[in-house]
């Protein structure tokens, strides 16, 4: 069940946001790295996700 909503939302990040091979795997990176930090309690710092911090 957990794939078919991973692929469902690919597509939507692809075919609605326009978003590149790239930048989709960048952000299952992301989710992958979120989930692990939860799976150890390891917060992430305050304000990693400023704008304009590019």
């Amino acid at each position: 069940m957990a794939a078919q909503h991973a692929e469902a939302l690919t597509e939507v990040l692809v075919h609605d946001l326009h978003l590149s091979e790239v930048e989709v795997d960048a952000f299952w990176s992301f989710v992958k790295k979120s989930v692990q930090r939860l799976e150890i309690q390891t917060p992430r710092r305050a304000g990693w996700a400023r704008v304009g911090d590019v």
